[in-house]
């Protein structure tokens, strides 16, 4: 027997990533203003927005050398990264990524804004619990209609069939895309439920 159970909560976290290029003439030129890049990033967040650096994680970049396609030609060496941000101030997160944009121009982009709580755990586990009550509800009636009882519980499997709050692939305050943080962010889950009958 399937049941589905829903729970929601105020958004309280902003998670994105940043993904940006750094241009050079070597490949150390390039690796270089991505070093300088990324301290201007997390700088930005950090100083001027309070983020705890801890919720900024940081990746190793990947170098591309020049090259010739589609009759484009790139002269120099790039540094591509991403920083991944968990920001919890919401208030200024408009005012945050346009800042963003602002220090790495057409360099970067902001994308993957998801919101959810401070512990999504614990909001995963009362929509388990609602969605096992909800699938015992309905096995009882349709335990009753056939003339049955219910008896041992066999089995329990899950699934998840909502995401967090996801909003949106990618925000850009340049472009007069701000992003709306929702009122209320939905988490739902499945069961199947398996009961012998008496």
């Amino acid at each position: 027997m399937a049941g589905e159970g829903k729970i929601t909560a105020p958004p309280q976290v902003a998670q994105f990533t940043i993904t940006y290029v750094a241009n050079g003439n070597t490949a150390n030129d390039a690796i270089n203003s991505e070093k300088t890049m990324r301290k201007q990033l997390i700088d930005t967040l950090s100083n001027l927005y309070g983020v705890n650096p801890a919720d900024i994680q940081e990746s190793y970049p990947r170098v591309v050398p020049p090259s010739a396609t589609n009759n484009t030609v790139n002269l120099l060496y790039q540094a591509v990264n991403t920083l991944n941000v968990n920001y919890k101030k919401l208030q200024t997160l408009d005012s945050a990524i346009a800042k963003l944009y602002e220090v790495g121009g057409n360099n970067i982009s902001v994308t993957n804004i998801v919101f959810t709580t401070q512990n999504p755990r614990d909001l995963e586990d009362q929509a388990i619990a609602n969605a096992i009550k909800d699938g015992e509800g309905r096995a009882l009636k349709m335990a009753a209609a056939t003339g049955k009882t219910l008896g041992k519980l066999v089995s329990v499997t899950g699934q998840q069939t909502q995401t967090v709050g996801t909003v949106s692939t990618q925000a850009n305050p340049l472009s007069n895309r701000n992003v709306s943080t929702p009122g209320k962010i939905e988490l739902t889950r499945t069961v199947t439920l398996v009961y012998e009958l008496k």
